[in-house]
């Protein structure tokens, strides 16, 4: 038996590092492991063996510290919660804001930092809207940005695919062999994937995307004197030759490779593929977009910084530069590796080239022609074309197609696979609850299936000591007493009826009222709280203040007010001015939405579809799926009355309650929310596609179809809706 190996600090430098998808033989010491250090290792060859999270939906596999210990195992876990950004005033007009504190102009409408109009008086470029500059030399005022061929001063002057080179507005990448640049040598584009060869510069003006600092002339492109991919040694000196048309030698770095045979390969090269691939997506596709939209990103964006390329083509065209830049940068670490790799250790370039292939991918349902190489494959993917052939598995009761959370590569099957046990039944339940032991009750007292609490006028600590229909009135003295009717004084929702809210907008004591009931404008003070509802529709209006969900406005839309935290007033909901659904390409002006002629306007985002290539509109709460929700919410809340006061609203437990245990209620409650809030994966699509990509929604469609009002409920048939049917239910908060 090997003994353990420790691996020092030095070693670990020194070794070959291999990586390799993990061999099907391999015994892993928990079920959680992703990353093992194969025990064959020594201290100068460490082999990591990879596997992807079982559960890669709610995990991942923290691949940022190595294990260094041979059998060590690196498990998976659950994603770091986000960090809270704090304002900060440093957006320029036009760039996306949902405070005024957030903009220099230090105003935010309609979800953009303001500006100074065309002709107004400025002090610096800041000032001005998109489209223009401040021309502080002459007028000090706010002018349009130039035309190629004017005269300039500063890059800033010219339109957004243009800069100043040699005092005139210049197109980017034109300047032809041995003219003039002057950028040569500049430093300041650190989004533009730079070449570091001896002698020869990057310049954002010549053809080539190289000058020769010597004369400050546009260069032939360097190209390596060996084919790609290139073994090279670390330390060497010519181990990555390369050459131009023009006699010009140099040479780039041996980069430390990631694949399974522990090679090192060469850095590419600015005239080598991974570079002229990305030239071409800027010439291509960033230009293009940007002089056809050229009042969106300030001028001092323009050279490819995130916020304008968010703007111009959301998440899909920052994934399209970090896929270019990265690979033309890290060439010589990425070229060899194997899927698992790339996923785990390198998700860098993987993770935005899967989330952009949806996107660009065609989805058909598989046929009785269709040829798979497993019985337990439900996607496949041409090798030639991005096209993905579905099918549900054929056991989808006990097994479950990992679909978007995996990988995907061409000419590739994916393998269906068992899901994780369910956990241990929870404890900690509310009076009410449904139990099958005592132990899950808060109160260690379960009885005929439900947890049992203290009746009316008995001592209680809180809430959640007295049973259903009561709440615990602290002070008086500390007795359950019965829930308050609508329009009556309280402190708390919680000591509501059912169906009513505590509302304090009138001042520290609020007053019972009814869900989805308060008419525009009257104020509400659960604005922004996403009370039951998640999402809302996260856009701005009036003083920058953002409008949002109110369970308590009639709308479910409401506009803070600065009177107090989440004080505002009902708004008329938002919804898109196009008829459903509606097709968009990124742009922040793709996905128009109104609440009326003359009141406010905004746009929702752009999402990736799963049809043939088609991006779709997300809805917002005027559109008529998020009604359909909100109508169904009001009816189901309206008959919560065997519910526990703490499970008010859209709990998934109060669900289960209204059935005694059965799936209708939750069943009726997926299918209108998976539609409202992923109408973008739903939209056009048919029966297999949604098994698949969305099974919450297909298992929901499917029970509900069963059932009509003439007949009870159906019960559950594991054999046709299969376990997503039973277990995905939402924790809403």
């Amino acid at each position: 038996m090997k003994t353990l190996l420790l691996v020092s600090g030095l070693s670990l430098i020194l070794a070959q590092m291999m990586y390799r998808c993990a061999p099907s033989s391999l015994q892993w010491k928990s079920d959680l492991g992703c990353i093992k250090l194969d025990p064959i290792s020594t201290d100068t060859s460490l082999l990591y063996d990879i596997r992807l999270c079982s559960d890669n939906v709610n995990t991942y596999c923290p691949a940022s510290n190595l294990p260094d210990n041979q059998g060590e195992e690196i498990l998976c876990t659950t994603p770091p919660g986000k960090t809270e950004v704090q304002d900060a005033a440093n957006a320029y007009p036009g760039d996306p804001c949902t405070t005024d504190t957030q903009c220099l102009s230090g105003t935010c409408t309609g979800g953009y930092c303001g500006g100074t109009a065309a002709g107004s008086q400025c002090e610096e470029d800041t000032d001005c809207n998109p489209g223009y500059y401040c021309d502080v030399t002459t007028t000090k005022t706010c002018t349009a940005l130039l035309e190629p061929g004017v005269a300039c001063d500063r890059d800033v002057m010219c339109q957004m695919n243009n800069g100043c080179n040699a005092g005139i507005c210049t197109p980017y990448f034109s300047v032809a062999e041995t003219d003039t640049v002057t950028d040569c040598g500049n430093t300041g584009y650190p989004n533009f994937p730079i070449g570091n060869s001896a002698g020869i510069q990057y310049s954002v003006f010549c053809a080539s995307g190289v000058c020769n600092t010597d004369g400050k002339t546009c260069s032939a492109a360097l190209i390596s004197s060996d084919t790609l991919p290139q073994q090279c040694t670390q330390g060497g000196q010519t181990n990555c030759p390369t050459k131009s048309s023009s006699g010009v030698t140099g040479a780039t770095a041996c980069q430390n490779g990631k694949n399974s045979g522990g090679n090192d390969y060469c850095a590419a090269e600015v005239g080598d593929q991974p570079y002229l691939d990305f030239l071409a997506w800027f010439t291509g596709t960033y230009i293009p977009l940007v002089e056809k939209n050229a009042g969106i990103c300030h001028t001092l964006h323009r050279h490819l910084e995130l916020v304008c390329l968010n703007m111009l083509g959301g998440t899909y065209l920052q994934n399209q530069w970090t896929i270019f830049s990265t690979k033309a940068r890290n060439f010589g670490e990425y070229v060899m590796s194997d899927v698992c790799t790339q996923q785990v250790i390198e998700p860098e370039v993987f993770t935005p080239t899967q989330s952009n292939l949806f996107c660009d991918t065609s989805f058909s349902c598989a046929t009785n022609t269709t040829s798979f190489v497993s019985d337990q494959s439900c996607i496949q993917q041409a090798a030639s074309t991005k096209a993905f052939v579905i099918r549900p598995c054929t056991d989808f009761s006990l097994s479950y197609c990992p679909n978007v959370h995996y990988y995907h590569q061409q000419d590739t099957e994916v393998q269906c696979y068992a899901p994780a046990a369910a956990s241990a039944p929870a404890t900690g339940r509310y009076p009410g609850d449904l139990c099958s032991i005592n132990v899950q009750c808060l109160s260690n007292i379960c009885t005929k299936g439900q947890c049992q609490g203290v009746i009316e006028n008995s001592l209680c600590d809180v809430d959640s000591d007295c049973d259903v229909g009561f709440y615990c009135d602290i002070g008086n003295p500390n007795k359950c007493q019965a829930l308050l009717a609508v329009g009556t004084t309280c402190t708390s929702s919680q000591q509501c009826v059912m169906n009513a809210g505590c509302n304090f907008a009138g001042g520290a004591t609020g007053t019972c009222v009814a869900y989805y009931s308060v008419e525009n404008p009257n104020l509400v003070s659960d604005c922004g709280l996403k009370t039951f509802l998640t999402g809302g529709s996260s856009i701005l209006q009036g003083n920058s203040y953002l409008v949002s969900y109110s369970a308590l406005c009639q709308s479910g839309t409401c506009e803070l007010t600065g009177q107090g935290a989440n004080v505002g007033n009902c708004v008329g909901s938002y919804k898109q001015t196009s008829a459903l659904p509606t097709t968009c390409n990124f742009m922040k002006t793709d996905c128009p939405s109104s609440n009326g002629a003359g009141e406010g306007t905004s746009n929702t985002p752009c999402g990736c579809g799963r049809t043939s290539g088609l991006r779709y509109c997300a809805l917002d709460l005027g559109d008529q799926p998020f009604v359909d929700l909100m109508l169904w919410s009001k009816s189901f809340i309206g008959n919560t009355t065997k519910c526990h006061t703490l499970r008010r609203g859209l709990d998934p437990m109060c669900m289960q309650i209204n059935d005694l245990g059965g799936m209708f209620t939750t069943m009726q409650f997926n299918e209108k929310f998976y539609l409202a809030t992923h109408y973008q994966i739903l939209a056009d699509t048919v029966n297999c596609i949604q098994q698949v990509y969305l099974p919450q929604y297909w298992a929901a469609k499917q029970y509900n179809a069963n059932y009509s009002s003439n007949q009870n409920p159906p019960e559950y048939d594991s054999a046709l809706y299969g376990f997503a049917a039973s277990a995905l239910y939402l924790v809403l908060s």
